[in-house]
C-alpha cells in the first residue's frame, strides 16, 4: 500500500525526541478533536471525517502559535 501510493517511511533519530514532535501534535490534536467522538463507529465514517478535518485543519483551523491557518502561513512565506 505504502509504495503503491508512493509513501516512505522515514525513522526518527535515535535519542532526537524533537524530530517527531510536530507530528506527535498534530495525531494529540486529531485524536482530541475527531476520533474521541467518533469511537465505535465504521470505518467508512471515520474516513470521511478523516478526509474533512484535515481540510479543515489546514483551511480554517487558525493554531494558536501561528495565529493563522496552515495555508494561510504558507501563502505569507
Amino acid at each position: 500500500l505504502l509504495d503503491k501510493n508512493d509513501i516512505q517511511i522515514r525513522h526518527t533519530r535515535v535519542r532526537k525526541p524533537n524530530d517527531n514532535a510536530h507530528i506527535e501534535r498534530f495525531n494529540r490534536t486529531m485524536r482530541d478533536e475527531l476520533i474521541g467522538p467518533y469511537t465505535g463507529r465504521g470505518l467508512e465514517e471515520i474516513s470521511k471525517s478523516i478526509r474533512e478535518y484535515l481540510i479543515y485543519y489546514n483551511y480554517a483551523r487558525i493554531h494558536t502559535t501561528l495565529r493563522m491557518t496552515p495555508i494561510q502561513m504558507l501563502q505569507s512565506c
